[in-house]
């Protein structure tokens, strides 16, 4: 990875704006083809919160989807009352963290084996994802992916992003992939907040379970993957990560957005596809915003004809950076078993991952500290 290469291209700007797609259409599209948001707060939800982390950061870090919540509304699709209230919540509560020292300290208390596993967990499961939705169809998923592969060889400066969507969509009529049969209009609403029953329903449903993947991806490690890619770029810390993360949704939650975060995934790919400088996420956001108040169900309707494998390529990109980033031949033989045993177990939870990382690691050094000094 270069860090160096921090030039700002226009054309790749308007690229490396479009590359976490893969990870923020998925969940958008079935938030509100299946969950029933409305697609004009979604749009425009994610919009506002694009612009808002771009003037504060100044740098490209991504607003995603919260995948505990986008879960529960593609598998259990609760009442808009309940989604509404689930967000606030958490609003709350990353805001108190944020605005004190306490997310400091919580993060002081992880060991940073714990915090490499999780980044290479979280790879390794886009990375898995990204290879179902290229199984999809996998004579496209290999064309289109080859032909990520020999841009980002040959051509790097080009708009890769921008190249595989658009070959994706003409690839349509050979795909075959069946169209949406109905695209719900869902404009945006009026701002109202929740019943006390909708809040708990909320809370248990969305925040309860989104708050360590939270905290662990889109606070921790995106803190470190920011800097890693943005060395200069003081204002990524993750006092300021989470206090952004609850202004977003304090913002949002109350017109029926969508819950959101950052992403360490997301900076990854705003970075590999060619963003450097803040208009990247700003202008994604003034045309997330446009498109949410005057063209939300048209908007819907064609993205909701991207190709599994055009989003899987996209994805499969970034999974692949998260994970070679790690470098484990900086940890200790002891701290790379770690990370690896604890990588597998992020795949599956990440928070299962984090609280056994913070139990497991301090015992083994400190049974391995009074064993030596017992010797």
């Amino acid at each position: 990875m270069n860090t160096a290469d921090q030039r700002v291209r226009p054309l790749r700007e308007l690229a490396g704006a479009c590359g976490d797609i893969g990870t923020f259409l998925p969940l958008t599209i079935g938030a509100i083809m299946v969950g029933g948001l409305p697609a004009g707060s979604v749009l425009a939800g994610f919009g506002i919160a694009y612009l808002l982390t771009a003037g504060f950061f100044r740098v490209p870090i991504p607003v995603q989807p919260m995948k505990v919540a986008g879960a529960v509304l593609v598998t259990s699709a609760p009442a808009l009352d309940a989604v509404i209230g689930g967000g606030l919540a958490l609003a709350v509560v990353f805001l108190l963290l944020g605005t004190g020292k306490l997310i400091t300290r919580l993060a002081r208390l992880v060991p940073a084996p714990v915090i490499a596993a999780l980044q290479a967990g979280l790879g390794l499961s886009l990375g898995w994802k990204a290879l179902g939705m290229l199984a999809a169809n996998p004579l496209t998923g290999f064309l289109l992916a080859a032909l990520a592969a020999a841009l980002l060889l040959w051509r790097p400066q080009w708009p890769i992003a921008l190249i595989v969507l658009g070959a994706g969509l003409a690839a349509l009529p050979w795909i075959g992939e069946a169209a949406p049969a109905t695209v719900p209009a869902g404009d945006l609403i009026a701002p109202r907040l929740p019943g006390i029953d909708a809040l708990i329903t909320g809370i248990v449903l969305i925040t309860l379970p989104q708050i360590p993947l939270t905290l662990t991806n889109a606070i921790i490690v995106t803190e470190r993957v920011g800097r890693e890619y943005y060395p200069d770029a003081q204002r990524v810390r993750m006092r300021r990560l989470s206090v952004t993360t609850g202004l977003m949704n304090l913002v949002t939650a109350p017109f029926g957005a969508m819950p959101m975060c950052h992403g360490a995934g997301g900076v990854a790919a705003h970075y590999r596809f060619g963003a450097r400088s803040w208009p990247a996420p700003a202008g994604l956001g003034i045309t997330l915003l446009g498109l949410g108040l005057f063209a939300a169900a048209d908007t819907t309707r064609l993205l909701a004809h991207i190709p599994d494998a055009a989003l899987g390529t996209l994805l499969l990109i970034p999974a692949i950076d998260l994970v070679r980033i790690v470098r484990p031949s900086q940890y200790a033989r002891t701290d790379q078993a770690f990370i690896v045993l604890l990588a597998a177990v992020a795949i599956a939870s990440p928070a299962l991952a984090f609280v056994l990382g913070l139990i497991a690691i301090p015992l083994w050094y400190r049974f391995r500290d009074a064993a030596s000094g017992h010797d």
